[in-house]
């Protein structure tokens, strides 16, 4: 059972994604943040364009508590960097 507090860990952050991602999305749509389509476009009417942020934000947040409970900031603090820079890019 060693592998229990791991997946309490990972439903913890699919739960937090899940919810993140359903408000930022109504917020979105609140504010007509959207992708409109175009002839290279997979959809017909405009959508969302932005609710990855709630993806990003729970697994930038994910790995900054597992790397404060486990003791590794220093390996996590590159990547966590990196990851940040790549979210606000594709912002």
């Amino acid at each position: 059972m060693w592998w229990l507090p791991f997946l309490l860990f990972a439903l913890g952050a699919f739960g937090a994604a899940w919810v993140g991602t359903g408000a930022i999305l109504r917020w979105l749509e609140g504010r007509a943040i959207l992708d409109h389509p175009n002839h290279r476009s997979s959809h017909a009417t405009p959508k969302p364009r932005g609710a990855g942020l709630a993806v990003v934000a729970v697994v930038l947040a994910a790995w900054s508590l597992a790397a404060s409970l486990g003791g590794t900031l220093m390996l996590y603090g590159p990547l966590f960097a990196a990851a940040v820079v790549l979210a606000a890019v594709s912002w």
